[in-house]
């Protein structure tokens, strides 16, 4: 069976707030579950966090990537939109109808943790869906389609038993329809999906880069926090990984609505406020 492991973070600030640089973006890095020790092994020794990292730190990584990685997903989210204002106010809305029915308050419902939620999983859904065309080939099963088994880990801004609970839950609602995935060859199947920090898994590192100069390459000036790499600097490093063909970026504004993800939820609890 081919087994894939996905590592995914996160760059930019996942906060209310749009001023300044309200762009977030996130990374997810596909391996060969086979390989992901003899790539820790070439990490070089005390590489600093993408936020504290030089052109020769980033370049390395690049270089590990181009050499390792089997996919490299992108996904940035520009939330200065009237959506995300909007996103805010339903927020409050039904965190309100949760505190009054159940008492304990909806974390998993605020704003910054949905997005969080639909940042890690979109990064991992474009890993994926790249990653297939570049993943070598495996054990069939009967039909003759080719085996998957895929693991994901995510860097620890997920916090919480219930928060995690509803981000695999997420996670879950990503996955291809069978029969697409049938028709492209492929059978797939999920091991785990959880969270951990770079000490636990070292790889989040490559993950943590990645994010970060994918988010500096799309930041012609960064705003109120300085980043590590110029807008120039990221924009080589990144066209070097698209010479590989091995990174699939998407890049949008924010315009998801409290009414996609919770349906009948969110109009129960604009009823309860209206009482």
């Amino acid at each position: 069976m081919n087994r894939l492991t996905l590592f995914s973070d996160i760059a930019g600030r996942v906060a209310l707030d749009t001023r300044g640089n309200p762009r977030v973006t996130a990374a997810a890095i596909a391996v060969a579950t086979d390989t992901v020790s003899e790539i820790q092994s070439k990490l070089p020794s005390a590489l600093p966090k993408w936020g504290k990292c030089n052109l020769s730190d980033a370049e390395r990584v690049i270089d590990l990537l181009t050499s390792h990685a089997v996919s490299v997903g992108i996904f940035s989210i520009n939330k200065d939109t009237a959506a995300w204002h909007q996103f805010a106010e339903d927020s409050k809305t039904l965190q309100r109808a949760f505190v009054a029915k159940l008492s304990p308050p909806a974390g998993w419902a605020k704003p910054t943790n949905l997005l969080t939620f639909c940042l890690l999983g979109g990064a991992c859904a474009i890993a994926m869906g790249h990653g297939l065309r570049n993943a070598r080939p495996g054990i069939v099963d009967n039909n003759g389609l080719q085996m998957i088994e895929c693991s994901v880990v995510c860097d620890s801004d997920i916090s919480g038993e219930e928060n995690l609970e509803v981000f695999q839950s997420f996670w879950q609602k990503r996955r291809a329809p069978t029969s697409r995935l049938a028709e492209l060859g492929f059978e797939l199947s999920y091991k785990t999906v959880r969270v951990a920090t770079e000490q636990e898994e070292p790889l989040l590192l490559l993950a943590d880069y990645a994010a970060g100069i994918a988010h500096a390459s799309l930041l012609p000036s960064p705003g109120r926090l300085p980043l590590p790499l110029s807008h120039g600097q990221a924009n080589e490093l990144i066209a070097h990984l698209k010479q590989t063909g091995r990174v699939a970026i998407k890049n949008t504004e924010f315009n998801i609505s409290f009414d996609e993800i919770f349906g009948q939820v969110m109009e129960l609890a604009r009823g309860h406020a209206a009482f």
